[in-house]
């Protein structure tokens, strides 16, 4: 019985270990960033290796905004223009799923748009220094809107307007996970490694779902992933990437399509625009 019992607690320890090693994806911290504001929109083909199409990727970057001196513009303050100097907080990837009256929406993970280090800034007190948040589309940066959000499932919902964009290629929810060890397919901007003219695609396989992991899959991810759309292999949304564990970092997780619906069906209930 003892021998039993010893066993189940070093089993209890080990999974809690696990767990503590799950990590979110967000990025690090960058100061004095230049936007790149290109104005005509670049088109990736896609290979028919892969459901992914390269069009609906979007990179997220959130800044603090300063002004022409450099300093940190509060909420209170005014800087006299934003023009592309700014000091990046993090970075995280997204995925492009529908376009309602000229704006595109885009799911990413909502420890991105939540994330808070107004701590390590050398602020007066009582000072909240304003942040914008940019989206990076076919080569175009724009100023992104957060949405709506659910901080329990790890989930945000963005937007942005593209004039020049008319159309995108929906992604589709599925309507069941795969089966264990089907292939899955994800892009995403690791290590904060994106651009216009490339992108990284990564593929593995689904291995379940956990009550408190959440749907699991042999993706490989690390800062910057986050947010990342996991597609089964007719390009459905299946899952995003939210989390790695650390020391292998071949192994993400995130929340199932069902969370996910369920999250469009709560912004269309407050909204009134369906995105599924």
């Amino acid at each position: 019985m003892l021998k039993a019992n010893i066993h189940a607690i070093v089993g209890v320890i080990m999974y809690a270990l696990l767990i503590i090693m799950m990590s979110f994806s967000c990025a690090h911290l960058i100061t004095q960033k230049k936007f790149n504001n290109s104005i005509e929109p670049i088109t990736l083909e896609s290979s028919s290796d892969t459901p992914f199409n390269n069009n609906n990727f979007v990179s997220l970057a959130k800044y603090y905004l300063q002004n022409t001196e450099g300093d940190y513009c509060g909420t209170t303050d005014e800087c006299e223009q934003f023009g592309g100097e700014g000091s990046l907080i993090s970075t995280a990837s997204a995925g492009a799923i529908k376009i309602k009256k000229g704006n595109i929406y885009a799911l990413t993970a909502a420890h991105f748009c939540v994330d808070e280090i107004d701590h390590e800034l050398d602020l007066e007190e009582g000072v909240e220094p304003a942040k914008t948040v940019r989206a990076s589309h076919m080569g175009i940066n724009t100023k992104a809107k957060i949405e709506y959000m659910d901080e329990f499932n790890d989930l945000c919902l963005v937007s942005f307007e593209f004039s020049k964009i008319s159309k995108i290629d929906t992604i589709k929810l599925a309507k069941k996970m795969p089966n264990i060890g089907d292939i899955v397919y994800a892009a995403s901007a690791p290590l904060s490694i994106t651009g216009p003219t490339f992108r990284i695609h990564v593929s593995g396989h689904y291995s379940g779902c956990d009550p408190l992991l959440g749907c699991l899959y042999t993706l490989p991810a690390t800062f910057g992933s986050s947010g990342s759309l996991v597609l089964d292999k007719k390009g459905n949304l299946i899952s995003m990437i939210q989390i790695s564990v650390m020391p292998f970092n071949h192994v993400s997780a995130g929340p199932s399509v069902h969370a996910i619906k369920y999250f469009l069906q709560q912004y269309e209930e407050k909204s009134g625009i369906k995105l599924y």
